[in-house]
């Protein structure tokens, strides 16, 4: 049997707050990882700090749960699967990696639907708690992914939580440009461009 690990985080951020508040929740981001200590962990999100509405399918570093001196606090919780579902679920990220970032989009609209708990299906587009419950099913849990929140998809993992408190000191950078500021209008053309990708997705389903 193998581990796969379910990264609940708080994170330190204007928005992370707001979803907080929305959703009456502990935490406002899921990601999965690999490893313990955090090394190698996948989401949805942001693809920079100064693009708030411009995301995809992302690999995560320790940057991007700081905020000056302070990190995020998070809740872990481990998985057991076996080596047959960890193949597949490594198979699956990589493909994703290898496709780029034009292809995974970060669904805005099912983010925009959580507050009356709805999904909206977009051909390659996740929030991060549907991405997180996407690979727990190929990892062969038997989750209906019609809706979930990240207070729901915690709950039915806490049995399994080993770690709570800050994200760990010394976690591994994976994008030093996620800091890097971004003229107005070139943040504007990246939103602009996720929105018209996303829009056609949903039109030509």
């Amino acid at each position: 049997m193998e581990t796969l690990y379910i990264v609940f985080s708080a994170t330190q951020y204007k928005t992370g707050g707001f979803i907080r508040t929305v959703t009456r929740g502990e935490y406002n981001h899921v990601s999965v990882a690999f490893d313990p200590a955090l090394n190698e962990v996948y989401s949805f999100g942001r693809l920079a700090l100064h693009a708030p509405f411009c995301g995809g399918f992302v690999r995560e570093g320790s940057e991007r749960f700081l905020s000056g001196k302070r990190r995020s606090q998070i809740a872990v919780c481990a998985v057991r699967i076996d080596g047959e579902h960890m193949r597949a679920v490594r198979g699956r990220l990589a493909e994703m990696l290898e496709s780029g970032p034009e292809k995974y989009v970060y669904n805005m609209l099912s983010a925009a639907c959580v507050p009356i708990r709805r999904r909206v299906r977009i051909r390659d587009c996740y929030t991060c708690v549907e991405f997180a419950v996407s690979l727990l099913m190929t990892a062969g849990l038997p989750l209906d992914d019609s809706y979930h929140s990240i207070t729901e998809l915690y709950r039915l993992l806490s049995t399994g939580e080993i770690y709570r408190g800050e994200f760990p000191d010394g976690g591994a950078v994976t994008d030093a440009s996620y800091f890097d500021e971004i003229p107005v209008l070139v943040c504007v053309r990246m939103t602009t461009r996720q929105l018209w990708r996303m829009a056609y997705r949903l039109i030509n389903r």
